[in-house]
Formats: structure tokens, sequence, C-alpha cells
């Protein structure tokens, strides 16, 4: 079944695959392929956003992207012949992306928002926002367990840390010491979130972002 993301990212494939067909290509007297002077300007800002797109997809070191960075690296001396190159790696990407080809791939892309997402929990413990990097680090957790389920057609009648987290227990997807430590992030986020600061501490918090940083690279 599709998903809201999958489809979001085939849409931002086939709108750009549209843009790039409208690009004029023109050929001198001499044989030599060129783009008409508005499309060469819109070529750089379509390849910038196909580059982001094929390394969200495919990962930075992907031979997709190595490819399409070799041939845009061409630009703009000799744009008339590798801009149809970089169209035709970025035509690859999405037709492996569409039939399937790229699953584990797919997780790349989770995996990088919800690092992003830790990241941020990070940077805001160590400036002392402690409230606020448990809830963001909460909303990582949450994000991450949420996928696990999708993964494997599980569906909680309430989403929340502790509902993803039993469902997966009780699909064998997590081990017990896993799921106790997960049903504390949860209770600390809850805290955190309603201002209730007794119920936990700065060095919980910091046991909290390692924990879940290390959850995030193991699953």
């Amino acid at each position: 079944m599709e998903n809201g993301r999958d489809k979001k990212i085939k849409d931002r494939f086939e709108e750009l695959i549209q843009t790039a067909a409208g690009f004029k290509m023109r050929t001198t007297d001499f044989g030599e392929d060129y783009l008409d002077s508005l499309a060469f300007s819109n070529a750089y800002e379509w390849s910038s956003n196909a580059k982001q797109l094929i390394k969200l997809v495919c990962g930075e070191n992907s031979l997709y992207l190595l490819d399409f960075e070799k041939y845009y690296s061409e630009f703009p001396r000799r744009m008339g012949e590798f801009f149809p190159k970089c169209l035709g790696v970025f035509k690859a990407a999405k037709s492996d992306y569409e039939h399937g080809f790229m699953t584990d791939q797919k997780s790349i892309i989770t995996k990088n928002l919800l690092g992003d997402t830790i990241e941020q929990a990070r940077e805001l413990f160590g400036a002392n926002f402690t409230q606020a990097a448990a809830i963001v680090a909460g909303v990582a957790i949450e994000s991450k367990l949420k996928n696990l389920c999708s993964g494997i057609n599980i569906e909680v009648d309430k989403p929340s840390i502790n509902n993803y987290n039993t469902a997966l227990h009780k699909a064998g997807q997590i081990t017990q010491p896993t799921f106790f430590e997960i049903m504390k992030w949860g209770s600390i986020r809850n805290a955190a979130a309603h201002g209730v600061w007794g119920e936990f501490t700065a060095p919980q918090v910091d046991e909290m972002i390692k924990g879940i940083t290390g959850f995030l690279d193991n699953y």
C-alpha cells in the first residue's frame, strides 16, 4: 500500500519530469545542441531540485547521485550535451523508485528526517532547553515507531508512543528491555509536554536522547 510520503515523492519526480519536458533544445549550424536562453537559466534551478530529490531518495553515495553530479559538473560550458544526461539519470532513479527497486533506500529518507529531529533535540539540550529537548526527542521516537508499525501493516486506535510501542512488542518486533525503555521515554516526553518538571531530570533527558539516537541507528 502506498503511503503519503511515497506519493509525494512520486508526484515530485513527475513534476520535475514535466518541467524538464518544457525546456527547448536548439541545434547550431555545426550540429551542437544547446538550450535556449530561458531554458538555460531554468535548467540550473531544475538540476538543483533534481539533485536534491535524488540525494534524498537514493542517498549521498548512490550511483544515481554520483552520475548526476558528474554530468552536472560540466555545466554551463557543455550544458547542451550534458543536461540530457542529467535528465536520463533522473528518469532512471524515478523508474527504479516507482517499481520498488529502492526498498532499502526508502528507509534512508525516514532515517535522514528523523536524524535531523534528534539532532535538534541534542542542540536544544546543549542550550539548556531541557523541556523542549525532551519534547522534540519524543517526536523522533514516535515517528520512528509509527513507521515501524506501518512497515508491517499494524494500525493503532490512538497514535502515541505507548500505543505504537505496545503494538510492536506484541508483534515481536522489539524486545522486553527495549519496550520498557521506550515506555520510559514516553513518560518523560508526556511530562515535558505538560510541564510536569518533577517527573524528569536533565540527566534523564540526556540519556533519553542518547537512547533514541541508538534506537534510530539500529531499527
